[in-house]
């Protein structure tokens, strides 16, 4: 009987470490959606950020070309 008792303990105890992980895991998932999420919109706008960068050198060739012309 009393082994009986220990192996229900000891399920309890499973049953209840599972549900933790379970938990524990949606958890995880969750922030991992939300940094991906998240690394997407860096992503962006740092593409963004680059062509504007782009554009403006760009732009300072030309005046520096023109001022070397002058």
């Amino acid at each position: 009987m009393e082994a009986l008792e220990a192996l229900h303990n000891q399920a309890s105890n499973f049953g209840k470490s599972l549900t933790e992980l379970e938990t524990l895991q949606s958890t995880i998932a969750s922030g991992v959606q939300n940094n991906k999420e998240l690394l997407q919109g860096v992503q962006e706008v740092f593409a963004h950020n680059i062509d504007s960068l782009q554009r403006e050198i760009k732009k300072l060739d030309e005046r520096i070309s023109k001022l070397a012309t002058a």
